[in-house]
């Protein structure tokens, strides 16, 4: 089988230059000194970021008396100037805008307020789902505070209008995936709507969604394309790891906080095999700038590639880690499924090809040599239908999903994954790729 890629996108967007008003206080108050505290999880606006979430950290830069160019380009410019305000806000002067530097730049604003720290809600809520003739113009109007209102309402948060902790973390993440398109009529013969969806139980997919995922397996069929680095390749274990489905309690080192988990023993032993020079390639990949991993696999791969997705997360929690699998067997027990959900969120999906035999093993519950066990997937289960329907499950072991197909088969193991084939073969080779650029 081929295990998993461990991979570090090396991505250079384009900017946009904009002609933004200068920047002024708060009408009424001075900006807090340390901005609204660290925040959340994925919020980031170094090199790689798109160029609104840039443009914004540069009018931000300015407010805080560190003056650049304001033209949406990640450069030397504003690298030199998120380092020197770091250093006077008593942080870590490494360069990288992420949750604790975002945090301390920005401040709660709300209707009424005016100024750069404004230009630059307005600049990301363009890009969130506001309306894309909102005007950047430092005015925190009714536009704006209904552009705030309905970012709220996408993420779930609060609907106040009011831009705080929770807002900006949102604006400097990624943009929510666009929503998936209607599903087609029951009359259509060629594309039923699966009972998943009719049900409630599931959603179907989006283009975009589909082609982010066909990407990735892309990526664990060893054909990532040019501008990737890899850090660590097709590592392997055994057959008999595959096999041998007792279960081990991890060690708090390399899962930290995951009290009651416990894991298959064969994959939490090629796991454990592995982790040094793995967290020693993603701790040079950090140091050299990159923020964002993500890790895949297939197969037995796949189940590995979930539990080094979930330790280098828990372990270098200032970058964001991605994991996906494809026909991926079960890892561990439910106290695994929830420390997945917790740690991974919604960034570690499982793709189940229609009927696959291997994502239904080990069987859910059972005793062997005196021991029980107990296996569960973690949620974000994605299902590709007999008719090559892409559809988001519910919860976790949906049985309206691939545990609804019966018999069960090998056939639909090595893909296709949409576009993507050839991920039958079965290999373990080994062997580690340097980050380049």
């Amino acid at each position: 089988m081929r295990l998993f890629n461990l991979i570090v996108p090396l991505i250079s967007l384009a900017g946009v230059a904009y002609g933004l008003p200068s920047t002024s206080p708060l009408a009424g108050r001075s900006l807090a000194p340390r901005g609204v505290g660290t925040l959340g999880e994925g919020a980031f606006a170094g090199s790689g970021a798109d160029a609104s979430r840039i443009t914004a950290l540069q009018l931000l830069l300015g407010v805080r008396g560190h003056a650049v160019a304001v033209d949406g380009v990640w450069g030397s410019e504003t690298s030199g100037a998120v380092s020197a305000f770091q250093s006077g806000a008593g942080l870590d002067a490494d360069g990288i805008p992420g949750p604790a530097t975002l945090g301390a730049l920005v401040d709660q604003i709300q209707q009424g307020d005016g100024g750069g720290i404004v230009s630059a809600a307005q600049t990301t809520l363009k890009t969130h789902g506001g309306p894309a003739d909102l005007a950047v113009d430092g005015d925190f109007g009714p536009g704006t505070h209904a552009a705030a209102v309905a970012l709220q309402g996408a993420y779930g948060l609060a609907q106040d209008g009011i831009i705080g902790h929770n807002s900006w973390t949102a604006l400097f993440n990624e943009p929510l995936a666009a929503p998936p398109p209607p599903p087609p009529t029951p009359e259509d013969p060629k594309k039923p709507v699966p009972n998943a969806v009719t049900a409630g139980q599931a959603r179907l997919l989006s283009d975009p969604e589909i082609i982010d995922l066909e990407r990735k397996a892309r990526y664990a069929a060893s054909t990532a394309p040019a501008g990737t680095a890899r850090l660590y390749r097709r590592v392997g274990g055994t057959w008999w790891n595959n096999l041998w489905i007792l279960q081990k309690t991890p060690t708090e080192e390399h899962f930290p906080g995951s009290t009651g988990v416990r894991l298959h023993s064969g994959f939490y032993d090629d796991f454990v095999a592995m982790i040094k020079p793995i967290h020693a390639a993603v701790a040079k990949a950090r140091v050299d700038g990159n923020t964002r991993i993500l890790v895949v696999g297939h197969s037995q791969g796949g189940a590995v590639s979930t539990l080094m997705a979930a330790s280098l997360q828990a372990t270098f929690s200032d970058m964001t880690v991605f994991g996906a699998s494809f026909s991926a067997p079960r890892q561990g027990n439910t106290k695994w499924a929830d420390y997945v959900d917790r740690v991974l969120k919604d960034r570690a999906p499982h793709v189940i090809n229609y009927n696959d035999a291997v994502p239904n093993l080990p069987m859910r519950e059972g005793k062997l040599f005196g021991q029980t066990f107990e296996y569960t997937h973690p949620s974000h289960e994605v299902w590709i239908t007999k008719e090559q329907q892409w559809i988001a499950c519910n919860g976790r072991e949906n049985t309206y999903c691939a545990n609804s197909t019966m018999p069960k088969s090998f056939g639909p193991h090595g893909g296709p994954f949409g576009t993507v084939k050839g991920m039958g073969g079965c290999e373990a080779s080994r062997g580690i790729a340097r980050p380049s650029g």
